[in-house]
């Protein structure tokens, strides 16, 4: 696949040593990229579950492996997402300095969530817990409430046409294919 060249925007930054910066995230931006995950994709899930397997959806014994393959899937994609903003120097929370527009971020603008919550789906499928779908069905309704009312109208306000066209061309939740330029 041919280079598209950077597809990373950047506004302007503030002087070094500003913001304390560690592999390209502010300590605070990596503290919440490394912990907030923990009670979203463990905590919570154990405290439904208690790690105790319920019988499968349907009868299907099938799910748990479904499920079980799903786990490492939804954490590389997570972990992935984190990674790919701390090479790309943006944060995941204000002050937001950039936006990454390739790798996962081509796919889907929001990777961290559907690692997440496929983590999660996993974790139900693997134990087959109602409890959990009902989990995974309220953390999209708080992740989506917060991209359509905070999330995203910062990034529009902050980086105007840019960040438009980067909305007409990638699913906020669905993942697909880039399209070729």
């Amino acid at each position: 696949m041919a280079s598209r060249g950077n597809t990373q925007t950047e506004t302007a930054k503030p002087e070094p040593g500003f913001v304390p910066v560690i592999f390209g995230l502010s300590k605070v931006g990596l503290t919440f990229i490394l912990y907030a995950p923990i009670p979203v994709i463990g905590i919570f899930p154990y405290l439904i579950t208690r790690w105790v397997a319920q019988p499968p959806f349907f009868g299907i014994e099938a799910l748990r492996y479904i499920g079980l393959a799903l786990l490492p899937i939804g954490l590389t994609v997570h972990v992935g997402g984190l990674l790919q903003l701390a090479r790309g120097g943006a944060n995941p929370i204000p002050p937001v300095y950039s936006i990454v527009k390739d790798g996962l971020f081509a796919w889907t603008r929001n990777p961290m969530y559907i690692g997440a919550l496929t983590t999660v789906l996993g974790e139900a499928l693997f134990f087959g817990s109602r409890g959990l779908l009902y989990y995974i069905v309220a953390v999209l309704a708080v992740a989506h409430t917060f991209e359509v009312t905070y999330d995203e109208p910062e990034l529009r306000k902050k980086f105007g046409k840019e960040y438009e066209d980067y909305c007409a061309s990638v699913n906020r939740w669905l993942p697909r294919p880039p399209r070729r330029r």
